[in-house]
C-alpha cells in the first residue's frame, strides 16, 4: 500500500501515455505483484480476503502476460546498452540469484540426508517455507538468471527486461524490510524490528533499476519521404 500500489498505478498511467520507461516500471510492478500474491493465494490460510487475493493474482498474471506482448522491444535503442553499464547491473542481478540457489539446495540436501527442517530468517511455518522456496527456485531464480544473461548480452531484450527484474526484486525487498517491522511489532521472538543490513540489497537494485531507466533511449523513428514525381511509378 505504501509503495507498490502507487509505483503500479504511476506505471500504469504512464505507459498509457506512451512512455516506454513507465511501461517497463508496470511490467516490473506486475511480476512484483505476482510474486507477492501467490504467498496469500497458496501459503495463507483460509481468510476473509480469499477471493480478493485470487482476484488480484489473476489480474496481474493475466496483464502481465498483455503488457510483455505490448511491449515494442524494437523502440529500445541499442545505445542505451553500450552507455549504460549492464553488466555491472547483470552481475548484480545474477549474484543474489546464484546465492538463492547454493543455500536453498544445501537446506534441501541437508533434509534429504538428516531430515533437519529449512528454515527462513523470519519464523514462519514449514509449508510456508516450502512455498518460498518453491517460488524463488521456480520462477524467481530462472527469470532473473535469463534476465541477468540477456542483459550481459547487451540485447534490447535484457535491457527492458532487466529494468524490470532490477525494479521488481528491489521492490520486494523493501517490501520484505517492511513486513519485518511489522512482524516485530507484533511481538513474534527473534524478529528484529530494523536491521541496517537488510538495506544494500534494495538500494542497489532499486538504484540498477534507476540508472536503466534513465540510460533508456528510444530508436529515432525513421521519416519517409514522400513520392516524387520521378520517383512515381505508372498508375500511381
Amino acid at each position: 500500500m505504501l509503495v507498490g500500489m502507487p509505483a503500479l498505478t504511476l506505471a500504469v498511467i504512464g505507459s498509457i501515455r506512451g512512455s516506454l520507461r513507465a511501461h517497463l516500471a508496470w511490467i516490473g510492478m506486475l511480476a512484483y505483484s505476482i510474486y507477492s500474491l501467490a504467498y496469500y493465494v497458496f501459503g495463507a490460510q483460509f481468510n476473509d480476503l480469499f477471493l480478493l487475493h485470487v482476484a488480484a493474482f489473476v489480474s496481474s498474471v493475466f496483464a502481465f502476460g498483455l503488457a510483455l506482448a505490448a511491449l515494442d522491444v524494437t523502440s529500445v535503442d541499442e545505445r542505451s546498452a553500450r552507455r549504460t553499464p549492464v553488466r555491472w547491473i547483470s552481475v548484480l542481478l545474477a549474484l543474489p540469484a546464484a546465492a538463492i540457489v547454493v543455500l536453498y539446495s544445501v537446506a534441501a540436501v541437508r533434509f534429504a540426508i538428516t531430515g533437519q527442517q529449512p528454515s527462513d530468517v523470519l519464523p514462519m511455518p514449514s509449508q510456508r517455507v516450502h512455498l518460498a522456496y518453491a517460488l524463488d527456485l521456480t520462477l524467481l531464480v530462472p527469470a532473473v538468471a535469463l534476465v541477468a544473461v540477456q542483459l550481459w548480452r547487451r540485447t534490447a531484450w535484457g535491457y527492458a527486461l532487466g529494468t524490470a527484474a532490477c525494479l521488481a526484486v528491489g521492490v520486494y525487498q523493501l517490501n520484505y524490510i517492511i513486513q519485518k517491522i511489522f512482524v516485530a511489532e507484533a511481538g513474534v521472538a527473534g524478529v528484529t524490528s530494523f536491521d541496517p543490513h537488510d538495506l544494500p540489497v534494495p538500494a542497489v537494485l532499486l538504484s540498477s533499476a534507476t540508472v536503466l531507466l534513465l540510460g533508456l533511449r528510444k530508436t529515432p523513428t525513421k521519416s519517409v519521404p514522400a513520392p516524387t514525381a520521378a520517383t512515381r511509378t505508372p498508375g500511381t
